[in-house]
Parts: C-alpha cells; sequence; structure tokens
C-alpha cells in the first residue's frame, strides 16, 4: 500500500468512477469522519482511513504506517464482522491502474484497503432513537443485555499481561489528549482540569485496580449510540472497534455504561435503568461498582462530546447534543 494514490481513489469513489462499484457512476453521499472518508450508496457503503491525521496517528494510531495499517484494517474488519455479519461483507483492495480506480477482492499488492459494508438505515441507530423518543425501556434492557452477551462470548480476547490499573492509566491518559481535539470549543484550561481529575481519581484507586487481572477483563468496544442499531427487537452494531491496542479491554461494567451514558442524557434515567439491568440479567449480579459506574459516565460522555464538537467544528451539526454532554461531564466530575 502506498499513500501516493490516495486522492485519486478518494476522488473516485466521490465521483461514483471506481470499476468494480455495483453501482458504478452514481454519486454517493459523502461523510468524513476524524479518521475516515466514508462512502454511501444506496446499496453499498465503502470505508477508506485517512493516511494524513497527524494527530490520531500521532496519539492513537499510526495509520499511515503501512504495516499498522494493514492490520488496523484486518482487525478492523474482523471485529465489526463477529458484531454484524449481515452488514460487514467484505475487505477488499483499491489499485490505481493508469486513470482507472479498481475495486478488487483482496491483493496484497494494491494502492489501499477499503471495507465494504451493507448499507443499513441510519434512523435506526440508538441517537437516533433517543432523540425522537423511540426508544421503549424493554429496548434498552435488550441492548444492555445484548451488549454484555455479544462482549463477553467473543472468541478472541488479546491477551496481554496488564491488570486494570496499567490498563485504565494509558486511557485515562488518552482521553485528555483526546479532549484537546474539541478546542476551542472546550478550553484548553477546562480539559486539562477534567483530564486531570479523572487521572487522580484513577491513581487513587490504583491498589484495587491492579487486583483486576486479565482474567476479569472483556474486549473493548466502541459502542456509542452512533454504532448501535435497534429495530423489531433485534440489536445490531456498526464500527465498534477502538481506536488503538490499548482499548481493546475493559471491565465488563465499562461497555454497558458507555451507551447508557447516551441514554441518560439523552432519553433520561428509566432507561439507563434499563441498560444496567440488562447487564445485570446476562452476569446475574444485584450490585455494580458505583465509583467505577461514575467515572464510566464521566469518561463516555467526554469522548461523545468530543466528537460531536469536532462534527459540529466540520458541518455546523450536533451543538446542541454536543452541549448536554459536557454539561454533564461539568456536573458530574464534582462527585467523582
Amino acid at each position: 500500500m502506498k499513500s501516493e494514490n490516495n486522492n485519486i481513489i478518494i476522488d473516485a469513489f466521490k465521483k461514483g468512477e471506481v470499476k468494480g462499484l455495483s453501482e458504478f457512476g452514481k454519486i454517493p453521499e459523502y461523510v468524513e469522519t476524524q479518521i475516515s472518508h466514508v462512502f454511501l450508496f444506496s446499496e453499498r457503503v465503502y470505508k477508506i482511513y485517512k493516511w494524513d491525521n497527524e494527530e490520531f496517528n500521532k496519539n492513537f494510531v499510526n495509520i499511515a504506517n503501512i504495516n499498522t495499517r494493514t492490520e488496523f484494517y484486518q482487525d478492523d474488519f474482523t471485529w465489526n464482522k463477529y458484531f454484524n455479519e449481515e452488514v460487514h461483507l467484505n475487505l477488499k483492495s483499491v489499485i490505481v491502474n493508469d486513470d482507472n480506480v479498481l475495486l478488487e477482492n483482496r491483493n496484497e499488492i494494491c494502492d489501499d484497503l477499503v471495507i465494504e459494508m451493507k448499507k443499513i438505515n441510519i434512523n435506526e441507530n440508538l441517537s437516533k432513537l433517543l432523540l425522537n423518543n423511540q426508544l421503549t425501556e424493554e429496548g434498552a434492557h435488550k441492548i444492555g443485555f445484548a451488549i454484555a452477551k455479544l462482549v463477553a462470548e467473543f472468541p478472541n480476547k488479546p491477551d496481554f499481561n496488564t491488570n486494570y490499573y496499567q490498563v485504565q492509566k494509558v486511557r485515562t491518559e488518552d482521553v485528555g489528549k483526546f479532549i484537546l481535539f474539541a478546542e476551542p470549543l472546550i478550553k484548553k484550561e477546562e480539559s486539562d482540569e477534567i483530564a486531570k481529575l479523572m487521572q487522580k481519581f484513577i491513581d487513587g484507586k490504583k491498589e484495587n485496580l491492579e487486583t483486576i487481572g486479565i482474567d476479569k477483563m472483556v474486549i473493548a468496544i466502541d459502542n456509542h449510540s452512533d454504532n448501535i442499531f435497534y429495530k423489531d427487537g433485534k440489536v445490531s452494531f456498526m464500527d465498534v472497534y477502538p481506536p488503538k491496542k490499548d482499548w481493546l479491554l475493559l471491565e465488563p461494567l465499562g461497555n454497558i455504561v458507555r451507551p447508557a451514558t447516551d441514554a441518560l442524557i439523552l432519553g433520561g434515567k428509566p432507561l439507563y435503568d434499563e441498560f444496567l439491568r440488562g447487564y445485570q440479567d446476562y452476569y446475574k449480579i444485584d450490585t455494580i461498582n458505583r465509583e467505577l459506574e461514575l467515572y464510566y459516565q464521566i469518561e463516555s460522555a467526554v469522548i461523545r462530546a468530543v466528537l460531536l464538537y469536532d462534527s459540529y467544528k466540520k458541518d455546523g451539526k450536533y451543538k446542541n447534543e454536543a452541549d448536554k454532554y459536557w454539561s454533564f461531564v461539568k456536573d458530574k466530575i464534582k462527585f467523582l
């Protein structure tokens, strides 16, 4: 793979002029995320990772490095196919040949890789359901149970020599760096204070967190409310592979609190409670660690606020939602 032909490839996808597309010649909807280019045709969606996001490459995963880039694509596809086999269809190669851009089956000699997905209705994602007041408490319980089950039963959990303090120390440091993506909408002195208080909490729990070994951890997934879909009682997921290898493990409660926090902020406490009850019903437990729960709420809201503020800077949307999340952080942090 090489980056030299990246602009040619992106331009060809924007025009629908990639040979091998089932909808060749049609103009897709184009969405630029923090780390990827996404092209939405009427039946298929294609995702290509950026080469040039310097901040992400420096602080999270250097997907400008060919070997790392290949591994990231492969792991992303494998994890996401487990969580939604019907949607995540293929990992394909893109080749520039003279004036033509070709989409082919996986080939070691190519200009880049691309993830091919089946298009689904974005209005069925959890964010839309919450904002439109369309998620029931029964639905929240089903989503919570499904997340707990799928995560716990994932067949290829990474086996790192670590404990939970080490996991959370790195994760918290990374969140502190991540907040900076929201500048100037979040002032640096404010983000620094939030990051410092989060790190202080983790350091204060070091002795207890060190007792949590890898046997008590599960995989971590990037399951904020945009990446969860629910329709007719069925739960499915999109784009849940974490952005960094150090983020691949989590204590089980962390996975459920993240989308539950979306439900709490956008839908209310009854929905939040049902998310957690679904989790508790899967594990057959009556209590949860309330201190970690609060920390996970704050971490989840911080990450979501930054993502929404970053989107606002690009296209002028989501400012009201971002403000809700950041207000939640500022209100809750004093209880940490």
